[in-house]
């Protein structure tokens, strides 16, 4: 889910589908999401930014985070920290991501509640504080913080926690709830193909067929190879639009490409159920 960095990719290795899609991957710019359970949505940890990184940040920095080089991150910020009496909150909010990375959680906390101490951008601060939380598997606590991050949005093109929100309440599939969390976000630029996929399953369980439509389209213009996707808009096709001969297509391509072992329990059942639709 997010934190600060850059908005809307996925997860680091870029894998598509190595994990079990109970895990709640963050979601950086050089990273990559998982691929969902079929029929299911994956949620995708969207690291938020801070929209005004080129005001704030030196050019090192920014180097930096591309390269995800913590040390030099950390070592900025603490004389950041120790220029500003005051404290700066931008420094405290990238400590805790930093360390959040590194596998501390705890430390990521205090880091961010610090930030919105500070009167830091609490969009990204909730958002990033919800994260900690999933990963804690508090997920109550994850909704909560959630929340907290849109009632404090002030930017309309951001979405990361409401993206976020709704991918863990599908996890649940409370497809309701997680509609309405996506419902007033502006989705035109959202470029990740599972992200896509995910927002597809949300509208599909909600009969948006339309928009779910377009949300597979999409994803599958940018990654058509993605066997996770193929298959959930198989399922579109088949269970939804009862498209039969589309849905033939999809699965003789998934059977073309190799269908994975996490996946081939849900591709046999949907075949046969396709078998004795078409008879």
């Amino acid at each position: 889910m997010v934190s600060v960095g850059c908005a809307s990719r996925q997860s680091a290795d870029q894998a598509h589908g190595e994990k079990k899609a109970k895990e709640i991957k963050l979601v950086d710019q050089p990273a990559k999401a998982e691929t969902q359970d079929v029929g299911e949505s994956v949620p995708a940890a969207r690291p938020a930014v801070n929209q005004k990184t080129n005001e704030i940040m030196s050019i090192e920095l920014q180097k930096w985070i591309e390269n995800k080089n913590w040390t030099e991150i950390k070592k900025y910020c603490y004389e950041q920290l120790e220029l500003d009496s005051v404290g700066n909150a931008l420094c405290w909010i990238w400590l805790g991501l930093v360390s959040w990375f590194e596998g501390k959680p705890k430390l990521a906390r205090y880091y961010i509640l610090r930030a919105i101490e500070k009167n830091a951008d609490k969009y990204i601060a909730y958002n990033n504080l919800a994260l900690i939380s999933v990963q804690e598997q508090k997920n109550f606590d994850a909704l909560k913080n959630f929340r907290m991050a849109v009632l404090n949005k002030v930017d309309s093109k951001r979405s990361h926690a409401e993206i976020n929100m709704a991918m863990l309440l599908s996890q649940y599939k409370d497809y309701r709830k997680a509609l309405a969390a996506i419902d007033q976000i502006e989705d035109g630029n959202i470029t990740d193909p599972i992200i896509l996929s995910n927002l597809a399953v949300i509208y599909m369980n909600n009969d948006r067929l339309d928009r779910a439509e377009k949300m597979f389209k999409k994803a599958l213009s940018i990654d058509k190879h993605n066997k996770g996707i193929i298959l959930n808009y198989a399922i579109y096709q088949i269970h939804y639009k009862k498209n039969f001969e589309q849905g033939r297509k999809l699965l003789d391509q998934l059977l073309f490409l190799g269908v994975d072992p996490d996946l081939q329990l849900i591709f046999s059942e949907l075949e046969k159920k396709l078998e004795k639709l078409e008879r």
